[in-house]
């Protein structure tokens, strides 16, 4: 197996960790609307939201300190793009998460916020690699790993 450099890992540090961090802020979401009437979809909604927010300020605001996990040379800043897309990616998750509660009947708003973390929080993670690797193509950088997203 041939040897590869650590910088060819910081992507799936990237994801790996963005996934953790949306996951957990959609479950205490989650959590936080347990009592309340709310439906499934507005709470995946909202839990998938608050677990991608999180993510994208984290990325901006520890991304210098933690670099390996957070896309260490890459932009920082994330345009107007990025959150439209983090707005509808919350929207499609929230209600993925709501339909598959509906289907293996999950009532548990905890759990909703967990379903609707998990997976805006890779689908949005799949969005700001991509992102960056389209910023990079652009400016002709070269990546780490040599090879394409």
């Amino acid at each position: 197996m041939p040897d590869r450099p650590k910088a060819s890992y910081e992507v799936t540090f990237y994801i790996l960790a963005a996934v953790i961090i949306s996951t957990l802020v959609g479950t205490l979401v989650g959590a936080i609307f347990d009592d309340t009437d709310a439906g499934r979809a507005s709470v995946g909604i909202v839990a998938a939201f608050c677990g991608i927010a999180a993510e994208i300020l984290l990325r901006r605001f520890v991304g210098s300190s933690l670099p390996r996990f957070f896309l260490d040379d890459r932009e920082r800043h994330p345009p107007l793009s990025v959150w439209v897309g983090a707005f509808v990616t919350a929207v499609a998750a929230g209600l993925a998460a709501s339909g598959i509660g509906r289907l293996m009947e999950i009532g548990d708003s905890m759990a909703i916020g967990f379903l609707a973390g998990l997976l805006g929080g890779l689908v949005a993670a799949v969005l700001v690699v991509l992102h960056d690797h389209e910023t990079n193509v652009r400016r002709g950088v070269e990546s780490p790993t040599g090879d394409a997203v």
